[in-house]
């Protein structure tokens, strides 16, 4: 499945929104929720919607397992409550503010849940870099509809003549708040990115990032 940013959401058949960004597990790179921002050209409310309720995703349209009107009931992104970890209900809630799990008295019986792994947005445009050189910028993720593992992600290069590959989801070493980094090097990520440009001259020459 594909998630492309700024593609149209639909409920049963009835348009509701646009994706704006997609929220990523720091870690493990699972697809945890997509911020879809509700109405026609201009968006009033953004909601987070879980990836559980994706339905179907491909280059023009991302599909809901929900209604418009359980869209439109969903919380704005301020106000979302964090997604749990699994096996965690919120039943311990707040326990980061407890202080590092070293730093706690043992007790018998007692379950110690570690912290949630930080999440991630990726939105239109995130810049990509490879050994300390942009290559491109995010466009889409790719990931697996049964576990919402993302598999891959979407690079566009160029300005006039633009490039797509996709570049392997082990490709990334980090995504931080305003880029994703890479464990490749440029040369590496340029054997990707020999396919045609779209309306453009072909293959070989110096594409402009």
């Amino acid at each position: 499945m594909k998630i492309h940013l700024g593609a149209r959401v639909e409920c049963r058949g009835e348009r509701v929104g646009t994706v704006k960004r997609v929220v990523l597990d720091q870690t493990s790179f699972d697809v945890r929720q997509i911020v879809v921002a509700l109405g026609g050209l201009i968006a009033s409310r953004e909601v987070a919607v879980p990836a559980a309720q994706i339905y179907d995703a491909n280059d023009e349209a991302i599909t809901l397992d929900l209604s418009a009107e359980e869209v439109a009931a969903l919380p704005d992104v301020d106000d979302a409550p964090p997604v749990p970890v699994d096996g965690d209900e919120g039943e311990l809630g707040g326990l980061g503010a407890l202080g590092p799990l070293s730093h706690m008295e043992p007790a018998i019986g007692a379950v110690y849940v570690a912290p949630e792994p930080a999440a991630r947005e990726i939105s239109a445009g995130t810049p990509v870099y490879a050994g300390g050189e942009k290559i491109g910028e995010i466009s889409e993720v790719i990931f697996d509809g049964s576990d919402k593992a993302a598999t891959a992600f979407a690079v566009e290069r160029g300005a006039l003549f633009t490039r797509r590959f996709e570049i392997p989801a082990d490709w990334v070493s980090a995504i931080e708040d305003d880029r994703v980094l890479l464990n490749r090097t440029r040369e590496q990520v340029d054997q990707l990115g020999q396919g045609p440009a779209a309306g453009g001259p072909p293959a070989g020459g110096e594409v402009a990032v």
